[in-house]
């Protein structure tokens, strides 16, 4: 043990002026894991029986082999105890030169240094990184400035290490995946899992929606089998039903992301149909068409540069639906109870002109409202996933 504790102490010796930090790290671990073998053995007694022990020396005189080990395995605590001071020093110095330059600093390079420390530095490092993202890419007003992430190099790979446990959790970890996020979205990027965000930073509740909404589990119109009752009023008080089911589209166009055909039926106040049309809803990346008598886009999500209006909705409380449109009671009042415990949702605002139109992460279209002419309102809602 001691042979092999002199051999790694040797070859850490030898690298100790090396500019390879972590070399000498990996060795300084050698040199410790050799001694802690020593002392080890020294503290179990094992050695005590060794027959070289009670051996004479040259001049017939048995010397004190036993305090001359005890000697050496102290003088292996103060060397590596050294060793360690001096590489700890050393690796300090460069990881204050690899906050500095955050922006530009490589993952491969600041991770193994903490990770040596152990002292939960690398959440203090994305911290760090994350407020300098903010400085660089997020305006006063709280809205995204895409031309200030072109600075961060590996801002890809720093939002896959944000995206482990522990740091997934962590305010800066979320801040860091939402900004690559942002970056990649022009070009086609988003996250099936998006990150919660701390940030009141409108630029990040709008992104949020964004990924909602163009993800997989899109609301727009969401998967066969969805069903939504909506209320019309004219501004002259009057009331129409519109329900619409969600089906399977047996023919998809060719391009797209996902296609559905939509059942639309219309019924008076009193539940009284008015008629039925069926069209084809398609989602071709970021952009959402519809396509019935003519095709027309009715929302697009790839621009960040464009901005949506933000609204909060809450799902109308009160009021019977006529029983013709299909919805149960019992339905009825547990969409109810789950929006009242939901609170207002964060909606996307489309305008075209003087119309608006509302869109939720969990509900999709849940108001439209053209001025003068008729206002749309979402007042019941089911998914079969859900």
């Amino acid at each position: 043990c001691l042979a092999a504790f002199a051999a790694a102490a040797a070859r850490l010796e030898r690298a100790g002026g090396a500019a390879d930090l972590l070399e000498r790290a990996d060795l300084l671990a050698a040199a410790e894991r050799a001694a802690g073998e020593a002392a080890a053995r020294r503290a179990s007694g094992e050695i005590l029986a060794a027959a070289w022990l009670a051996a004479p020396g040259p001049d017939g005189v048995v010397p004190d082999r036993l305090a001359a080990l005890d000697r050496a395995l102290a003088d292996q605590r103060r060397t590596l105890a050294d060793a360690r001071a001096a590489l700890a020093a050393a690796l300090e110095a460069r990881w204050a030169a690899l906050l500095a330059a955050a922006a530009d600093a490589v993952p491969g390079d600041v991770v193994p240094i903490a990770r040596w420390f152990a002292d939960g530095r690398l959440a203090l490092f994305l911290t760090h990184l994350a407020d300098r993202l903010r400085e660089a890419a997020e305006t006063s007003a709280g809205d995204l400035d895409l031309a200030g992430l072109e600075g961060f190099a590996h801002l890809a790979a720093w939002a896959a290490i944000a995206a482990e446990e522990p740091l997934a959790a962590t305010p800066a970890g979320r801040a860091i995946r939402l900004f690559a996020i942002a970056r990649e979205w022009p070009a086609g990027g988003s996250e099936a899992d998006p990150p919660a965000i701390d940030s009141s930073a409108p630029w990040a509740e709008e992104l949020l929606l964004r990924l909602a909404l163009a993800g997989p589990a899109s609301p727009l119109p969401g998967p066969p089998g969805t069903l939504a009752v909506y209320r019309s009023t004219t501004p002259e008080g009057s009331v129409t039903w519109q329900v619409d089911r969600v089906l399977p589209d047996p023919d998809p166009p060719a391009g797209s992301t996902w296609s559905r055909i939509v059942e639309e039926r219309y019924h008076d106040a009193s539940g009284r149909p008015l008629g039925e049309r069926r069209l084809r809803l398609v989602q071709q990346e970021k952009r959402f068409f519809e396509e019935g008598v003519r095709r027309v886009e009715i929302l697009d999500l790839s621009r960040l540069d464009q901005r949506f209006a933000m609204a909060a909705w809450t799902a109308p409380a009160g009021g019977d639906l006529p029983p013709v449109l299909g919805v149960g009671a019992a339905d009825l009042a547990l969409f109810r109870r789950r929006r009242a415990e939901a609170g207002a949702e964060p909606c996307l605002v489309r305008r075209r002109g003087a119309a608006a139109t509302w869109y939720s992460a969990s509900l999709g279209l849940v108001r439209h409202e053209d001025p003068g002419r008729i206002v749309r309102e979402l007042c019941f809602a089911s998914r079969p996933d859900q």
